[in-house]
């Protein structure tokens, strides 16, 4: 998302150190069956507190996505919020709970 023009944005763990630039190398298999080796390097910002975003992409395990919404809330972050946990994410009824209600999981759509 970088690389196309975004401004992204991380939201991690508390306590947890963060490089500022990580290294990417990786296979593009766009252009060539085969794949073409490709290295870059990739920015880490912070997202801050009390912020509004356009997009908000919140990827994690399995069974943690109520205290990924959790942590969005507490640090008053607001936006359009997309979560990414495989398909399995909301096999056993976990709620989402947006900013003005609650809504279950499996009726969003993406």
């Amino acid at each position: 998302m970088q690389k196309a023009g975004c401004d992204t944005y991380h939201i991690v763990r508390e306590g947890k150190e963060v490089p500022s630039v990580i290294p990417v190398h990786l296979l593009d298999g766009r252009y060539d069956q085969k794949g073409e080796e490709k290295d870059g390097e990739y920015s880490v910002k912070l997202a801050s507190n009390n912020e509004e975003y356009d997009f908000i992409l919140v990827s994690v395990a399995c069974g943690k996505l109520e205290g990924a919404m959790q942590t969005l809330r507490n640090r008053n972050i607001k936006g359009t919020v997309s979560p990414r946990a495989g398909h399995r994410a909301f096999r056993h009824g976990e709620r989402l709970r947006s900013w003005q209600g609650a809504e279950d999981a499996r009726q969003l759509r993406y």
